[in-house]
């Protein structure tokens, strides 16, 4: 694919996760890819456009499915006073059985939205072929149909951005505390329990189906201080009788 234009290539060295079987016998199994796009694209206004075009299905057998693409672009502006904290998870369970993930708490500011998006892409329009969401046990919403960015009738993405503690949801993304058809993206702060860790079930809301469910994500305003990747030496050259005087940021 292209991203303005700079050509980005998803083969087998883009895989991150585990190869998963599927039950329908007419599909290939699945895995998800992610590619550090940083150093070759280059962003000059505010327009980022991505062309994928169509792919060599049966040339190249192993490249042959279905393709979604989810963009992250995290930045920093003069006028953002606030650190945000961004977690990004990739599915590592089989698309065609209950997915149940048990997360870690990050340390946020609760004073501030802790956002939970939901990359679910090829999910139909029909009542019975959506998915399932729950957090902690409750239901957080039920996703489907056609995302206003992902022709032609199929996909959800959770779209959002995240400045100064604000949470603002994107192309028909709303940040409240459910998801809906394909509003993916929701504020979880007041369905935690305590510091335990977030427990996220996904499922095809017809049980003996599977959908796909990529990624999700977290964002935050961190609770501790951010320091900078500048503040500590992350590395000492020394030889052999040398000796280091090592130093850490107060705090950490």
């Amino acid at each position: 694919m292209f991203v303005n234009d700079a050509e980005v290539t998803w083969d087998p060295s883009s895989q991150v996760g585990p190869e998963t079987p599927l039950s329908n016998p007419w599909s290939h199994p699945f895995a998800v890819h992610v590619r550090d796009v940083t150093d070759n694209v280059l962003i000059e206004d505010s327009l980022v456009t991505i062309d994928f075009p169509p792919q060599q299905f049966y040339e190249n057998a192993w490249n042959w499915g279905w393709w979604s693409i989810y963009l992250v672009i995290l930045y920093e502006a003069p006028h953002i006073d606030q650190n945000v904290c961004f977690r990004l998870y990739t599915a590592d369970q089989r698309q065609d059985h209950i997915q149940d993930y048990e997360l870690i708490t990050p340390p946020f500011d609760g004073n501030f939205p802790l956002l939970l998006s939901l990359f679910a892409s090829n999910i139909g329009d029909l009542e019975n072929s959506g998915s399932t969401v729950w957090l902690n046990d409750d239901t957080l919403g039920e996703v489907r149909g056609k995302d206003p960015t992902v022709p032609p009738t199929q996909g959800v993405q959770g779209h959002f951005y995240f400045e100064d503690g604000v949470a603002e949801g994107l192309n028909g993304d709303t940040a409240n505390q459910s998801f809906h058809m394909h509003d993916a993206i929701a504020v979880i702060n007041d369905l935690l329990i305590d510091e335990s860790p977030i427990n996220i079930k996904i499922h095809h809301t017809n049980i003996s189906h599977g959908n796909y469910h990529p990624a999700f994500t977290l964002a935050y305003t961190p609770s501790c201080p951010v320091i900078s990747t500048d503040a500590v030496p992350r590395s000492h050259a020394m030889c052999r009788g040398d000796t280091v005087q090592l130093s850490a940021a107060e705090g950490f």
